[in-house]
This record gives C-alpha cells, sequence and structure tokens, in this order.
C-alpha cells in the first residue's frame, strides 16, 4: 500500500502534468502564435514554418525542460532517458520500420495524412527545406516521447505498476491527436500503449523516439511524393 504522502506527490505529479499540457495547447495554438509571427514574416509559409517550429520550441520547455528541473535531484536516466537495452532497442526498429511503412502509405493515399502533413507546406520545395524541417520536427519528438513514455510512464510505474501506467500515459497522448485525422487519432491509441511497453522493456524512450521520428519523416516524405 502507498501511503497518504505518496498519494499527494502522485496527485501532484499528474496535475502538473495536466497543467503542462493545457499550457501546451493553449499556448502553441494559432490563435496565440499566428499574431507573434505575422508581425515578423510576410510570407504565408515562412509564417507557417515559423509558427509550427515556435510551437516545437515551447514543446521542448513545457514537456521535457520543466519536467526536469521538477524531477529534481533524480538522475533522467529514471525516467529512461537514456540508451537502455541496446540489443532489444535495434530489434524493435528493425521489425517496426518495415511494418510501418505501407501501412503510412495507405494512411497517405487513403486516410487523410497527405492533406496535413508536412505541417509546414514549405517542407516540400526542396530537398534541403526538407531536411532542415525534420530536424526540427525531431525536437517536438524528443519533447513529446520524454514526457509521454519517459517522466509520465517511468514515473507513474513506480505507484500504478507497469500494465496501468501505460495505460494512463496513453489516454492524454491520444486526446491530444483530437484534431488530426481520424486515421491518425485512433492509431494515437494503439501506438501509445506499444510505445510505453517498448519503453518500458528496452529500459528507454530513445527507440520509440526514433521510431516516432521515423515516422513522421515518412509521413511528411510520401505525402509530398504524392502530390506531385
Amino acid at each position: 500500500m502507498t501511503s497518504p504522502r505518496d498519494d499527494r506527490r502522485l496527485a501532484a505529479a499528474l496535475a502538473g502534468a495536466l497543467l503542462l499540457m493545457v499550457a501546451f495547447v493553449y499556448g502553441g495554438s494559432p490563435e496565440v502564435l499566428d499574431p507573434l509571427v505575422r508581425a515578423r514574416l510576410r510570407d504565408p509559409a515562412a509564417r507557417e514554418w515559423a509558427r509550427h517550429t515556435c510551437r516545437f520550441a515551447l514543446a521542448f520547455v513545457l514537456f521535457f525542460l520543466v519536467p526536469a528541473i521538477w524531477a529534481g535531484r533524480r538522475p533522467l536516466a529514471d525516467f529512461g532517458i537514456r540508451t537502455g537495452d541496446r540489443l532489444f532497442g535495434a530489434a524493435f526498429l528493425a521489425v517496426a520500420i518495415p511494418l510501418v511503412t505501407p501501412l503510412l502509405w495507405l494512411g497517405v493515399r487513403y486516410g487523410g495524412l497527405a492533406q496535413e502533413y508536412p505541417l509546414a507546406k514549405l517542407a516540400g520545395s526542396s530537398a534541403k527545406m526538407f531536411l532542415m524541417w525534420e530536424a526540427t520536427y525531431l525536437v517536438y519528438y524528443v519533447a513529446w516521447e520524454c514526457f509521454f513514455r519517459g517522466f509520465l510512464l517511468f514515473g507513474l510505474r513506480e505507484r500504478m505498476g507497469a500494465a496501468l501506467a501505460v495505460v494512463v500515459q496513453t489516454i492524454p497522448s491520444a486526446l491530444l491527436h483530437i484534431g488530426k485525422p481520424a486515421s491518425e487519432t485512433f492509431a494515437s491509441v494503439a501506438a501509445g500503449i506499444l510505445f510505453g511497453a517498448v519503453a518500458l522493456r528496452s529500459r528507454s524512450v530513445l527507440y520509440v523516439l526514433l521510431f516516432h521520428w521515423y515516422v513522421g519523416a515518412m509521413t511528411d516524405l510520401l505525402s509530398i511524393l504524392s502530390r506531385r
């Protein structure tokens, strides 16, 4: 059994995580960011790129820096921010990447992803811009995975156990996909459970981070190619 003090700490951590997610949703919204970039940039494509870059930076602050500070003296490795089981992680990537690639093509072709991605359409203007965009996008994936499959998942496992922690961290990560294409939102539920299980088994967020980044980059690439 957990003590009342442990319960209070868990409640405070969950409330803090909820506040960070609400701050991200509203702080990263077009209503907030559009006026900021519109005042500095005239080109619509450049404004779109800048708005999403600001959103990624906000995610890094809220989903990585703030939880890292909250963790205090605890090593980040306690939250899966380490290399972990490299053999298992490499095996996961070797199996998962070939399996997911045709599913991404189907999502682009029939699931509405081509209309959504890349978020900054300027990324499709040249190979250089595409690589710059995906490098920028990596910042977002680092923040996202360290938060949900790192701080939240590993922190909750200590109080709830592995199975419940995986489900609990999946709920908000899936809800934050609402507004995306339906195929992506439904897939985020399965992905959240899979990513949580893989992160715990590998003792690291690294491998799901790399896989998630691959999924995003390949979705962008396939979407760009589908319009040519």
